[in-house]
């Protein structure tokens, strides 16, 4: 199957999830590929200073 998308994000980590953040405020149109868990053991543990990772992890 061949999907088009506007945007394609390579890792769930702390960078790929603020990328998924920043990409959602233009378009639905976007998919995130990783082959783990989304975020970082930090981000998914709660111990980054900003909560903002662990939001967007949430909303996906």
């Amino acid at each position: 199957m061949e999907r088009k998308v506007d945007v394609a994000i390579i890792g769930a980590g702390s960078a790929g999830l603020t990328a998924t953040a920043t990409v959602r405020r233009y378009t639905e149109n976007f998919v995130l590929v990783d082959g783990g868990e989304l975020g970082t053991t930090c981000a998914r543990v709660g111990c980054m200073p900003s909560k903002a990772a662990i939001q967007v992890a949430e909303d996906l």
